[in-house]
C-alpha cells in the first residue's frame, strides 16, 4: 500500500468490502476511529490496528473511500495514515472529556483540484489535494475547542473556523489560523 505523500499521486477506487472489522461495542479509541460524514450521513467505525497487511491496507481503503470527495463524482485517493491517527487521537481527546464516545463529524476530506479552485477562500496548495487534511467538528465542543485538541494532539495545521463551526487540521508543519 502507497501511504503519505507518494499516495497523493495514485487514486482509489470504491472498496469491494462492507465491514473490515468488529468492534466489539466501542467505537473510539487510540486503536479505532468512529466517523459520521455530514451531508450524506454515511458513518465509519472501524479499527485501526490490524494483525495482516491486508487487513490494514483494506481498513485504509475504507478510510480514503470515506474521506472521498462526493461532491466531485466520488473520486478519492489514499488518505495519509498519519491524518486518521491524529484525528483518532483528538477524538479520544473529545470522549475523554465530554465523559463519552463522541463522533468525528467530517465536512471534507480530500479535494479534486477542480473543486478545491471552486471554494472561495481555499488554498491553491491546499492539504486537501493531498489527502492530508480534514475538516471536522464533534457535537458539544467549538470549533476554538476542538483546536485546542487538535494542537494537543500535534496537528501540523490548524485552522478554526468558528461561523461554519469546523476545525481544519492537517499533517503539515505547524502553523494556526482562523477566527
Amino acid at each position: 500500500m502507497t501511504t503519505g505523500l507518494a499516495a497523493a499521486s495514485s487514486t482509489l477506487a470504491a472498496p469491494s468490502i462492507a465491514q473490515v472489522a468488529s468492534l466489539s461495542g466501542r467505537k473510539v479509541g487510540r486503536d479505532r476511529i468512529w466517523m459520521r460524514r455530514a451531508g450524506i450521513g454515511e458513518e465509519i467505525a472501524i479499527r485501526l490496528q490490524h494483525r495482516t497487511v491486508p487487513e490494514a491496507q483494506a481498513a485504509m481503503a475504507e478510510l480514503s473511500w470515506f474521506f472521498r470527495d462526493w461532491k466531485d463524482d466520488d473520486r478519492a485517493l489514499w488518505i495519509d495514515p498519519d491524518l486518521i491517527h491524529l484525528i483518532s487521537g483528538i477524538q479520544v481527546r473529545a470522549s475523554r472529556l465530554h465523559g463519552s464516545e463522541r463522533c468525528v463529524m467530517l465536512t471534507s476530506g480530500y479535494r479534486t483540484p477542480e473543486r478545491n479552485r471552486t471554494l472561495e477562500g481555499a488554498a491553491l496548495n491546499s492539504f486537501h489535494l493531498k489527502g492530508q487534511a480534514g475538516d471536522i467538528y464533534f457535537s458539544g465542543f467549538n470549533s476554538r475547542q476542538v483546536a485546542h485538541m487538535a494542537r494537543l494532539s500535534g496537528a501540523g495545521g490548524v485552522g478554526t473556523y468558528t461561523r461554519s463551526g469546523f476545525t481544519h487540521v492537517d499533517t503539515g508543519p505547524r502553523r494556526n489560523w482562523g477566527s
